[in-house]
């Protein structure tokens, strides 16, 4: 069909019946056709705040179902929704990490305690990105001891220590692209600074070399632990012969790495295995042997690693980040996904902190040193402390020596050989045991609380009571560093104030609807209000175009220079694509003889339903020929 304008008039040049359908009288139907599918403005906000927090699109067509009363009455359909995100997606391609630097921005105008850093290289091209915030800055100070590096999860990488609820910290996120050596001391030079120029004692990573390097470098004094997770991992698979083949190897080496408590009776096994097995030309074990002083547990009794062996808990981390963050998410909405999850953990310890206060958790032995924990510890570390005084029961009290210096008690398990020796100094204010696990976990073992109560000890001395595991750490951090504060008045932002008009407008709607007399004021007053809105917002633009106008008089801006994004590498974490299986020679004949055979059939070619195509019809030539006789004629297809 061609339309011409003639005489003022829109006029009908060229109509052929053939080429277009039917009047569509069915709602149903009709809402389905191109020209009447749209999505509003208002629907638009919503899927865009679904869509930033990586909802579903069936999800999402259900929530906008529910808000307009069923899927018949929605004006679009999902694929509609699914083309709208790609656009989301795609709307930062070329500007990401220029927003991204707006956005931290943002927040250290809000929050002056927040900090980030760039790294950027004569091409004005972003190298790496480094951000902290102010709460964790102070977390820092009582956390700071033991922190555990991830340098696995797809580009990002971050610290996280243990708090006192025994819940993992975020310290901080880099965004790296690549894994070289002098890129992580950049960003441990920058974590470091923040945090005061104080380095933590003990430090736990992946086996990776370059962050090792970088860590002898920037934090010489820690004590640096690989994950023994990875090696046993490993070891399962490159050593799968032996134990398959010698039944008592899998129990000697499990033995060896987890259950020795001295380097000496480690060392001795170790040698018994590589000897007996006949593993001196093996090279993985001989490989696994070389770096066994950065993983093997026997060489970290003395140090504090609390309550953990491997990074396991950065997995748990990492597996709530998969939930919220896809991998072809933009930079600046993986950013805001962060601060989602730095709210939610600040949420949780909250909810903990409330459970602290409102209530005390129960007694085991009545014991006077175990209400002086309960009065002391927070709800999860008590909880620890009440398992190692049940545990103390299954121990008995040996043979017990005296000198001029104290007290050696020796602890026995009725169903082991072990046995653990506790020793007391004269004045009865120091306990030691050879187990080390106050040295590694902060708590008192189960042999020295057998101790206690076979002693009648009332109260634990103020040095083993660890101050990171009591309920004033958290309590002493500044409350405008705690949370977000509640906002009175009018809401600050665009989305704040949606979402509270929203919300009154769900309430007046669920009123409005229980009747036709309700129903008709709410529809009269929501008319009017949308004039009046209108009116105020013309009044607001012209007051800003007039306030625009003096401020150009008045100074000039400087156009800001755009940085640009990093270029994509391929990182050391999960693949991005999915890795095909390897295929049998047999399998790769067939799959090839069956290309052969499809590339040698001719393709069945679709034949226009007129009888003609779009350059062969003669009613489009004659239309086309119009329009270039007619220069006043527009025309509509």
């Amino acid at each position: 069909m061609a339309v011409g304008l003639r005489n003022s008039r829109w006029r009908v040049i060229v109509m052929q019946p053939d080429h277009t359908h039917p009047m569509v009288k069915a709602i149903g139907v009709r809402k389905h056709l191109r020209s009447h599918r749209s999505i509003s403005w208002a629907d638009y906000e919503l899927l865009k705040t679904l869509h930033h927090r990586n909802i579903s699109t069936t999800q999402i067509m259900g929530v906008l179902a529910d808000f307009h009363g069923g899927l018949g009455n929605l004006t679009f359909s999902s694929k509609d929704v699914s083309n709208m995100r790609t656009h989301l997606r795609g709307g930062l391609t070329y500007r990401d990490m220029d927003a991204t630097l707006e956005y931290f921005q943002k927040l250290q105008a809000e929050s002056p305690s927040f900090y980030y850093a760039t790294m950027i290289d004569d091409n004005n091209v972003v190298r790496g990105l480094f951000w902290v915030d102010g709460r964790t800055r102070e977390l820092y100070k009582s956390f700071g001891d033991c922190i555990f590096f991830d340098t696995t999860y797809c580009t990002n990488r971050y610290d996280m220590p243990l708090n006192n609820h025994l819940h993992n910290i975020l310290l901080g996120c880099a965004m790296l692209p690549d894994e070289t050596t002098e890129t992580f001391v950049w960003v441990l030079e920058r974590l470091k600074g923040e945090m005061g120029g104080r380095e933590p004692n003990n430090i736990m990573t992946d086996q990776d070399k370059a962050m090792k390097a970088a860590i002898v470098i920037v934090f010489p004094n820690a004590t640096h632990r690989c994950c023994k997770w990875h090696v046993l991992r490993k070891a399962n698979d490159k050593l799968a012969w032996l134990i398959s083949e010698e039944e008592d190897f899998a129990k000697e080496f499990d033995y060896c790495v987890n259950r020795t408590e001295t380097p000496e009776e480690f060392e001795m096994l170790w040698a018994s295995i590589e000897d007996k097995y006949h593993l001196q030309e093996n090279e993985f074990f001989q490989s696994m042997s070389g770096t066994r002083r950065m993983w093997a547990p026997a060489y970290f009794r003395k140090y504090f690693f609390p309550f953990t062996g491997t990074t396991g808990r950065l997995e748990s981390m990492n597996s709530l980040f998969k939930k919220v963050v896809h991998p072809q998410d933009s930079m600046l909405q993986f950013i805001t996904q962060y601060d989602y999850i730095m709210d939610t953990r600040a949420e949780r310890e909250n909810k903990e902190r409330c459970k602290g206060e409102i209530s005390d958790p129960p007694l085991w032995g009545r014991y006077s040193f175990e209400k002086q924990a309960t009065a002391f510890y927070t709800g999860e570390v008590f909880g620890k402390f009440q398992e190692l005084l049940r545990d103390s029961t299954r121990y008995k009290v040996g043979a017990v020596e005296s000198d001029d210096q104290g007290w050696s008690i020796q602890i026995v398990h009725p169903n082991s050989t072990r046995v653990c020796m506790v020793t007391i100094d004269k004045d009865a204010t120091s306990y030691t045991c050879s187990c080390n696990m106050f040295d590694r976990d902060g708590l008192l073992c189960p042999h020295i609380l057998k101790v206690f109560t076979n002693r009648d000890v009332e109260k634990i001395p103020k040095k083993y009571l660890l101050r990171r595991w009591s309920k004033e750490v958290t309590i002493m951090i500044p409350e405008r560093l705690s949370g977000t504060e509640p906002a009175f008045g009018v809401p600050t932002t665009n989305k704040l104030r949606y979402n509270a008009l929203c919300r009154k407008m769900t309430s007046l709607a669920a009123e409005a609807c229980l009747g036709p007399e309700k129903y008709i004021v709410a529809s009269t007053g929501i008319d009017t209000l949308v004039q009046a809105v209108r009116t105020a917002r013309v009044s607001q633009e012209m007051q800003q175009d007039e306030a625009s106008n003096v401020a150009t008089g008045q100074q000039s801006k400087t156009p800001a220079v755009m940085v640009k994004n990093p270029t994509r590498t391929k990182s050391k974490g999960r693949p991005k694509e999915k890795v095909e299986r390897f295929k049998s020679v047999v399998a790769q004949a067939k799959e090839k003889a069956m290309k052969k055979k499809a590339k040698g059939k001719k393709t069945a070619q679709k034949i226009p339903p007129y009888g003609h195509s779009v350059q062969t019809c003669a009613y489009m030539t004659k239309a086309e020929a119009l329009a270039k006789d007619l220069k006043e004629t527009e025309l509509k297809l």
